[in-house]
């Protein structure tokens, strides 16, 4: 789903093209500084204020607002011109201008960032065809017969989005569209919901070897051993499918998904909002039978029939064509880069363009719903496309977040935000045994505050890879353990960080206010990457036990504590 130029990000949101660095319009604006206090000057890490301590300013202000404020879109703008102040010289009125005729423009007109946002209205439009068609209302009566309580709705959701395993996008807007419908009736807590899809998208999308990541994971191991004599090390695709069983965070979290699940047990926030459902639920199942959400303008009327196939066909068109999309994509790129012979699929996947392949997805998606419903006279055609503007007005909100996060990590990479965090935390140097547990605290941390894994990754490899060959004297074991930390480390703020894009697409998808969802889904993460330290990276780092047995050991403590603290609903 991302392009190899994902290998330079930096700080960017998890799916965004080169850091916004790179246009010549924006490296203009780092003006010279001397109007600023020396003292000023000595927090912000130099005269163009990278670096420094103040370069915390931005993810900071951005999350406190956020929290104290319950308010995301104001919070990324304080967010992305408090940033602004440390590269204008202080001066909060030039700060505020180029916050938005420079940092979200260029936020804008990006080629694929642009791309994903017309993706993203072409689904919006299409959603809303198969909503006003019968076909999401057919689609959940006919996914009542897999999905019949809570539990199993929760299962069949996050087993969907395992299957589609190819791209976190299409799997978090595909199964997130899908199933919404069917919350309401089955008494699902829709932040429950949120969370666990979110964070099965996500850790099996980043950790299958044919999927969306895979080009950008093996280029930066690439990137990361380049250094290392010829013959000491294997092939950077087989060095990366090595550092799966090290990938202890993502192994895990699909674990305590499967045990949550499995068990009906939460504890925490996710446990209030369970209860806080089940009380809402069974308010509006009393006064209002089986009624189905309202969906305004969307609604279908009383005589629009009910099938399933009007929603089927739009979204498997979606799939298939993005699949099919990345592939035929992937394979060009191959061939003109002078490869000879045959190409294999996941040669094509790893260097498919897949944000292009989603656009081409949800485009022929769109005219797949159109064409069903007109051809069944389900829709006129000026009902239908009033319906087509109704759908993008659905997703303006959650683009103009997206935009303003894009615009956000562009700031975060300009001011050294990720390059401070990793110096502050490898200063001082570090045993061999302590490097693993202190990359995936540097990939947590950075990660988070970014919200960004390839913009983590990136930080990372070319600072990891050389200090790991050289505090191990050349061990290959050492080595694709703190590959595997900084590649399962850096999904811990991708699947909650409230300015990842992934997290903004889920809200998307749900309906879930954002901060909400954070709210709701931290704690867990939270308590499965504390896990990964003290009984993996560390134990590991210490060659107390291997990897295999780490993950066991971690498993069987996360249900330990869910069955200790976590209540049945």
């Amino acid at each position: 789903m991302r392009s190899s130029i994902f290998l330079l990000a930096v700080g960017a949101t998890s799916f965004a093209a080169p850091p916004l660095a790179k246009p010549p319009r924006f490296q203009q604006r780092r003006a010279p500084v001397a109007a600023a206090s020396p003292a000023a000057l000595a927090l912000r890490g130099g005269g163009v204020g990278l670096g420094g301590p103040l370069s915390l300013l931005p993810p900071v202000t951005t999350l406190s607002f956020a929290l104290a404020t319950k308010q995301v879109t104001p919070a990324l703008l304080v967010g992305i011109w408090s940033g602004c102040l440390l590269l204008y010289d202080l001066n909060p009125l030039v700060a505020l201008l180029k916050t938005l005729d420079t940092h979200i423009v260029n936020a804008v007109v990006d080629r694929e960032h642009a791309t994903v946002i017309l993706f993203n209205l072409i689904l919006g439009a299409t959603i809303g065809l198969v909503q006003k068609g019968g076909g999401a209302q057919g689609l959940a009566a006919s996914l009542k017969r897999f999905a019949k309580d809570a539990r199993s709705c929760l299962a069949t959701a996050c087993a969907l989005a395992g299957l589609i395993f190819f791209d976190d996008y299409a799997s978090i807007l595909i199964v997130g569209n899908s199933f919404r419908p069917l919350l309401p009736a089955l008494r699902v807590c829709k932040e429950k919901f949120a969370g666990l899809l979110h964070f099965v998208a996500v850790c099996v999308s980043a950790s299958s070897p044919v999927s969306s990541w895979i080009g950008q994971q093996v280029g930066m191991v690439s990137t990361a051993t380049a250094g290392v004599p010829a013959g000491k090390l294997p092939s950077p695709f087989v060095l990366t499918l090595g550092t799966l069983p090290y990938r202890f965070f993502p192994l895990c979290l699909l674990a305590f998904v499967a045990a949550t699940v499995t068990t009906g047990r939460d504890f925490g926030p996710m446990r209030d909002a369970v209860v806080k459902s089940e009380r809402e639920t069974t308010t509006t199942t009393e006064d209002d039978g089986d009624a189905a959400p309202d969906m305004g303008a969307m609604e279908p009327s009383p005589s629009t029939p009910l099938r399933a196939v009007n929603a089927l066909v739009p979204f498997g068109t979606i799939i298939g064509a993005t699949l099919g999309g990345m592939i035929l994509d992937g394979r060009k790129a191959v061939k003109a880069s002078g490869h000879v012979g045959r190409v294999t699929v996941m040669q094509a996947l790893a260097k498919g363009d897949s944000v292009l392949a989603l656009l081409w997805g949800s485009t022929l998606g769109c005219a797949a719903a159109l064409t069903l419903l007109l051809s069944q006279k389900i829709l006129d055609l000026d009902t239908a496309m009033g319906t087509v503007v109704e759908g993008m007005k659905e997703v303006i909100e959650p683009i103009i977040v997206l935009a303003l996060a894009w615009a956000l990590g562009g700031i975060i990479q300009s001011t050294g935000t990720a390059s401070f965090i990793a110096a502050a935390l490898t200063s001082g140097g570090l045993p061999a045994w302590a490097l693993p547990a202190s990359t995936s605290i540097l990939s947590y941390v950075i990660s988070f505050a970014t919200g960004s894994s390839f913009g983590t990754m990136g930080i990372l490899f070319p600072l990891i890879g050389p200090l790991a060959w050289e505090l191990g004297g050349g061990d290959q074991r050492l080595l694709t353990h703190c590959f595997g930390c900084v590649l399962g480390g850096s999904l811990f703020g991708n699947v909650f960080s409230p300015i990842a894009d992934t997290t903004i697409l889920t809200q998307l998808a749900t309906r879930v206010p954002l901060t909400d969802h954070v709210r709701t889904a931290g704690p867990y993460a939270a308590l499965v990457g504390g896990l990964c330290l003290l009984l993996g990276d560390l134990p590991v780092g210490l060659k107390l036990w291997g990897p295999l047995p780490a993950v066991g050991l971690i498993i069987g403590a996360q249900s330990l504590v869910l069955r200790l603290i976590g209540k049945r609903s």
